[in-house]
């Protein structure tokens, strides 16, 4: 409801100071990847956020710098804010040499399916595989994430394309523990999106001791330093090489990833709220 012009009027009523939980500016800096009205409602809670609020909590330096040039821009203060890295929910060991291996590789990208996490990059790429390669090398692609805006062409193409299905599986309606088993199984995560706040998916992945291919994105390098694969989406032949060295579960390039996710320490849900906490405590 920030977007509402009635909010800040229940807000006086109800006697409560606004807390606000900020996780990226993408319909105002990126609105080609938004549907029509989303920049519009977006431009609207900024300003509600940096008007009324008591306070902003950033989930990333990388969305603190965001609405802090925003704010410049239309020459706004900006509220007290601290930067809150969120947390992951997950406690498992990382993956070991005991565990069956799948059938057959595959990669799993989780998200949302909408222009911004760019799957119609990657079904280009499944598509160049089965033009370009034999067809016991291809490996298999896992799609989870619930359908969302703009993405009727990948939707379509994930529906009726009966090659592209063999090796391509689209997987809308997972619970957490299949996300988790899909992850945990997967030669690598692949994120080529083209703009996050965050990134929850990579610190699962990492966590779990799963390799991680992504789009060099500044906020991956914030939460995840250099341990995944940087590899720009621009460059297809980069991708492909690395999917077909990846695929292989003792290749030297993703046994070095693994030496590197075992130095990484995910932030967690209590350490998330007990700076939260500390944060409110001096509003």
């Amino acid at each position: 409801g920030l977007d509402r012009p009635s909010y800040l009027a229940w807000l006086r009523r109800k006697k409560m100071r606004l807390l606000v939980m900020a996780h990226d500016l993408i319909p105002v800096t990126h609105p080609q990847f938004c549907q029509m009205d989303a920049t519009q409602r977006h431009r609207k809670r900024l300003q509600v956020i940096l008007g009324q609020s008591a306070g902003i909590v950033s989930n990333s330096r990388h969305t603190a710098e965001a609405l802090r040039d925003y704010a410049e821009n239309i020459q706004m203060s900006i509220p007290p804010m601290a930067v809150i890295p969120l947390g992951t929910h997950l406690r498992h060991s990382p993956l070991s040499g005991s565990e069956a291996a799948p059938a057959r590789p595959y990669f799993v990208v989780v998200g949302t399916l909408e222009p911004r996490k760019n799957h119609a990059f990657l079904l280009y790429l499944w598509q160049r595989m089965m033009a370009e390669w034999r067809w016991n090398h291809i490996p298999q692609l896992r799609i989870i994430g619930q359908v969302g805006w703009m993405c009727g062409d990948v939707l379509y193409e994930l529906q009726h394309n009966e090659r592209l299905k063999e090796h391509v599986e689209f997987l809308p309606h997972c619970s957490d523990a299949e996300v988790l088993a899909h992850l945990r199984g997967a030669q690598a995560l692949l994120f080529p999106s083209h703009a996050e706040g965050f990134g929850l998916p990579l610190l699962e992945a990492l966590e779990s001791g799963v390799p991680v291919l992504a789009n060099p994105l500044p906020v991956f390098a914030e939460i995840a330093g250099n341990i995944p694969e940087y590899l720009d989406t621009d460059d297809e032949a980069v991708w492909l090489q690395a999917m077909r060295e990846f695929s292989e579960p003792d290749h030297e390039r993703r046994q070095q990833q693994l030496q590197r996710i075992k130095g990484f320490v995910s932030p967690t849900w209590s350490e998330h709220f007990e700076k939260f906490e500390q944060f409110v405590s001096l509003l």
